[in-house]
């Protein structure tokens, strides 16, 4: 009776064990394609990283062009601003000494 009880009792740890492994492979196998997903979310939400900071150089480039150019064209203005100055300046000499001459 012994042997048999011993049987009996290695036969239900054999089963709950072979349940165990049977539970443990599935669980695994939820593991895994739950870690699929979450690489799948890494890999998307690293790609949109990559397009954020690609978007903020090229921002940044504009920037810097835009920058360039208005720095250009107050320079121009500042010339052109001193040229019509001295134009101005002559303009009235003219004028000044044509009516002292007309005067005279």
């Amino acid at each position: 009776m012994n042997y048999e009880a011993a049987i009996v009792v290695l036969f239900i740890f054999g089963v709950l064990l072979i349940g165990v492994v049977i539970f443990l492979v599935f669980q695994l196998a939820n593991y895994k394609e739950q870690l699929n997903e979450l690489r799948k979310l890494v890999w998307n939400l690293s790609a949109s990283v990559a397009q954020k900071n690609q978007v903020k150089n090229k921002d940044d480039q504009l920037d810097s062009t835009i920058k360039e150019q208005m720095d250009k064209m107050e320079h121009a203005l500042a010339e052109a601003g001193h040229y019509l100055g001295c134009a101005c300046a002559s303009i009235d000499h003219f004028l000044t000494n044509d009516n002292e001459s007309s005067n005279d």
